[in-house]
């Protein structure tokens, strides 16, 4: 950084200069940047990128350098841009073009500073080249930054107290409003905000005074704002009244003190009674033939009971049987009534038809008053057109309208919509009855509503009354039930276009008992193959549906083991509002090993939710075996076996090798060779059973002593019909008999 000549600043001095102000104003490098220059015209750039000086210093000086070349006159632009220090605030902003002329490589401009007297942390702007002509060149973002240190006391206070300037203001009601001063004591650093709202006395918000609310934002150094709050004025006399004034939510660690002042609205209008009138029209029905020569209506507006102060009031029109357009035309208007007024007249335009339609009428209807006026009992009036031409009159017909939605057991009173449709030219009633009934779903008169019976009247032009049913709100589940409208008896020349019966739903709102059910398993025994990996377990959830439950399970060992033949897991499962399914998977192992089927139990227990456990808390499930069983090879020991005539027996081994681990068998027999059975040997026949893991039986076949000499003779063992899973290996074994006879 190339630091200016410094003038020691007055007092304490600290230095704030870091990455947050760089953040806040421009990121920029430490030194300018730089760029191939054109060899004959030269590149532009500044002397340094970064630049310090103090505010008192009066200006900052700017050397820009032309490097790389010097021929011919060169221009470029040269302007200052604000950072955190501010145009005119902090310096004056210049902007102008630089003139190199033909041999001259540098320029310095002069950017002056505002020594503004007030303590602040180190501010920067940043200056930039631009737009070089006669051949020159600068860089993209040619530019340098200017660091200003403050040259006023700066000793860091806190962000201050807020306040009001005083506790109590007066104000004349015809002043236009009041001015209230917040103050901000014991520290005026950082930027801080309060917040701030009106709040009605007896002086009441947008009558008395304008509801105002916002927020006043300080910046460093300023020590009080004002809030300005418009007052209405009236002409009538009142007492002194009063509205407050609030403070609060104060940023930047700043506090409130005196947080609340008092407004006082003094009245400037005499002591005198204020009366601005009661309005309503002159008549409460006006009647106008079709053909009425003035091709119209006119009817008055009058005001008694006092007329002072301006009073507006709206007026509108309403169809009644006549409609506007077509009948008659009438616009929505206001009326202004000047004090001391007390009538005004407005009108409606007749249309005269061929028609023959009876008489018709519309409604003009005041409303909404000003300044404290209030409404006559005749503030809405008829206007009845008398048809010119001949007609016969029309009574009309009586209908009750179905109403699908159902209405709250706790809605108060139901209604139930009767039209007299076609015509009203007469005064006329019809009876309705009330049906409930004691059933299941049918409301009961007396304990679900009241009213069995009733009138209505229709007055002429009535087209529409309602029936009022009382509903009555219990503290039971009864569930949603059911009343009947009929109507009957019209009169008046009326007749009923739909008598009903109709039905009206009461809709129960007391809440359903809980019903969260009974957890067991959709069934008691369930069968897997041990090549299928995991087997699906279904937990049903029966007689109730309502909340959340869970219900915990585990496994437990049987002729299957865990861990081998399948997971041993424990959980839980949840079952949220309506929901009646869940399964538990556990995962099957899949051995090589030929064995028996196998099985293994799974258990449900400990249900939250208020829920409880059925009668299948237990299921079994069976691995089937996958496996082909290993075989096992059953042979004779020897195929030879040597016996002498004079032992009485002879022994001959069978075993078996292979799978050994299930029971097996095989047949075996003895057959005549040169040795005879009967004479030389006892023929044998029969089974041998080889219990699981056994490997090795044995056939003993008796020897005859015949006391003949006689050569060696033999006979055979022979085996046959080995059981499933066994095969047969050398299955013949000779035997031969040798003697002591002499020969």
């Amino acid at each position: 950084m190339h630091r200016l000549p410094l003038l020691q600043p007055r007092g304490r001095f600290i230095r704030k200069f870091g990455t947050a102000m760089l953040a806040a104003s421009l990121v920029l490098p430490a030194f300018a940047s730089a760029a191939s220059a054109d060899e004959t015209n030269g590149h532009l750039s500044f002397e340094y990128g970064e630049y310090e000086t103090f505010e008192n210093n009066g200006s900052v000086a700017i050397t820009i350098n032309r490097t790389g070349g010097s021929a011919g006159e060169v221009t470029v632009d040269f302007w200052a841009e604000s950072g955190s220090a501010a145009a005119y605030d902090d310096f004056v902003p210049a902007s102008q073009t630089v003139t190199f002329a033909e041999g001259e490589t540098s320029k310095t401009v002069y950017v002056d500073l505002v020594d503004d007297g007030v303590p602040e942390d180190y501010e920067g702007f940043a200056v930039y080249l631009g737009n070089p002509t006669g051949g020159a060149s600068t860089a993209e973002d040619e530019y340098a930054y200017i660091s200003i240190a403050d040259d006023d006391n700066w000793l860091p206070d806190g962000p201050g107290v807020f306040s009001f300037q005083s506790g109590a203001y007066a104000v004349d009601e015809n002043a236009g409003h009041v001015r209230v001063q917040v103050v901000r004591t014991d520290g005026s650093n950082g930027y801080v905000t309060v917040d701030y709202t009106t709040r009605g006395g007896t002086a009441v918000t947008d009558q008395d005074f304008t509801e105002t609310s916002g927020t006043l934002t300080f910046q460093t150094g300023e020590s009080y704002a004002y809030i300005d709050i418009p007052i209405r004025d009236d002409i009538r006399f009142e007492n002194p009244e009063t509205f407050t004034v609030e403070l609060y939510n104060a940023t930047g660690e700043a506090g409130i003190g005196g947080g609340t002042t008092t407004v006082t609205i003094n009245s400037e209008d005499p002591d005198v009674p204020y009366n601005p009138g009661v309005f309503e029209f002159a008549l409460a029905e006006t009647q106008v033939n079709e053909n009425t020569p003035e091709g119209g209506v006119w009817f008055d507006i009058t005001r008694t009971n006092g007329s002072d102060n301006y009073v507006e009031l709206d007026v509108t029109f309403d169809n009644g049987t006549a409609n506007n357009g077509w009948d008659y035309e009438g616009y929505n208007t206001s009326v202004v009534f000047l004090p001391g007024e007390t009538t005004k007249t407005v009108s409606a335009t007749i249309y005269d038809d061929a028609d023959s339609e009876g008489n018709e009428y519309f409604t003009a209807t005041l409303s909404n008053p000003t300044n404290d006026a209030t409404l006559g009992e005749k503030a809405t009036t008829k206007i009845r057109i008398m048809d010119d031409e001949p007609y016969t009159p029309r009574y009309g017909a009586f209908e009750v309208r179905q109403i699908d939605s159902p209405f709250a057991e706790n809605g108060g009173k139901m209604y139930v919509n009767v039209f007299r449709n076609g015509g009203s030219d007469s005064y006329a009633t019809v009876d309705y009855t009330i049906t409930g009934g004691t059933a299941t779903g049918q409301a009961t008169e007396g304990s679900d509503y009241t009213g069995t019976s009733g009138t209505l009247v229709f007055p002429q032009d009535e087209t529409l009354q309602n029936i009022y049913i009382p509903i009555l709100d219990d503290q039971r589940f009864e569930g949603d039930e059911k009343l009947t409208i009929t109507l009957s008896n019209p009169t008046g020349g009326a007749t009923l276009e739909t008598a009903g019966p109709v039905t009206r739903t009461i809709e129960d709102n007391d809440p359903q008992p809980e019903h969260p059910g009974e957890l067991q398993f959709e069934g008691v025994d369930f069968t897997v193959s041990e090549g299928d990996g995991f087997i699906d377990i279904t937990v049903q959830r029966d007689n109730g549906i309502d909340g959340e439950v869970a219900v915990d399970y585990e496994v437990e060992n049987g002729s299957a083991t865990g861990g081998e033949d399948f997971e041993t897991i424990r959980g839980t499962l949840v079952f949220g509002p309506e929901l009646r399914y869940k399964s538990i998977r556990i995962p099957i192992h899949n051995d090589s090993a030929a064995e028996e089927d196998e099985a293994f139990a799974v258990h449900l227990m400990n249900t939250s939710g208020g829920a409880s456990i059925g009668e299948r808390a237990s299921a079994i499930v069976t691995i089937i075996d996958n496996d082909a069983p290993a075989t096992s090879l059953i042979q004779v020991e020897k195929a030879g076996v040597d016996a002498k005539e004079e032992s009485g027996t002879v022994k001959i081994n069978v075993v078996r090798t292979g799978n050994a681990t299930t029971a097996a068998s095989v047949n075996y027999r003895t057959e005549n060779l040169i040795a005879k059975s009967g004479v030389d040997y006892v023929a044998a026949s029969g089974t041998l059973h080889f219990a699981p893991g056994e490997t090795t039986k044995s056939v003993t076949i008796t020897l005859k002593d015949d006391k003949l000499i006689e050569y060696v003779e033999n006979f055979l063992l022979v085996l046959s019909a080995p059981s499933e899973g066994a095969t047969l290996g050398e299955s013949k074994a000779y035997v031969y008999i040798t003697e002591r006879d002499f020969y």
